[in-house]
């Protein structure tokens, strides 16, 4: 509770440090780009492993390698631990990836926390200044509310098309 009006987030975002940040991502995805780009519909139809086939995977990889004799020449056993080993290295990439856009989200939810607290307190100190008759307060106040109406709205009406494409999906 102590942290209600406490500024814990300050990081400041000039557009010099998010091209910075959107130059390192676009590198991203130009490694990965011999990487498939896939929906989830795609991906319906293939099996996901458990972390824990793959050492299983390992090991019958290595009987093909060994016993190429009882399969047919066309197969090639070095695709196998190619896969496991391009799904190991994208498991690591993904961990890393959910850290950072976890870490993201997080400070964006701080950030926003402190700026909507900071609002609330604008508007209680607008309310007094009307109680106190300060000029130009009442006008300062009614645009503080009608701004806060059009929010709400606003949120009633993603929330209501929310639901509507949930039950169209559902459909």
């Amino acid at each position: 509770m102590g942290r209600s009006f406490e500024n814990r987030f300050t990081a400041v975002f000039t557009q010099d440090r998010l091209d910075r940040i959107r130059q390192h991502l676009d590198g991203i995805r130009t490694e990965l780009a011999d990487t498939l780009e896939l929906t989830e519909e795609d991906i319906r139809e293939y099996y996901k492993t458990a972390e824990e086939e793959e050492l299983m995977m390992r090991e019958i990889h290595a009987l093909a390698e060994k016993h190429r004799q009882f399969a047919p020449a066309t197969f090639r056993p070095e695709e196998i631990i190619k896969d496991i080993e391009g799904a190991t290295a994208l498991r690591n990439l993904e961990n890393e990836l959910l850290k950072i856009a976890i870490r993201c989200q997080r400070n964006r939810i701080v950030a926003n926390s402190e700026a909507y607290t900071g609002c609330g307190r604008f508007r209680k100190f607008v309310e007094l200044a009307v109680k106190d008759r300060q000029a130009g307060a009442v006008e300062v106040l009614e645009k503080i509310k009608e701004s806060n109406k059009r929010t709400q709205e606003s949120i009633k009406t993603r929330k209501a098309n929310e639901r509507l494409k949930k039950q169209a999906a559902t459909a």
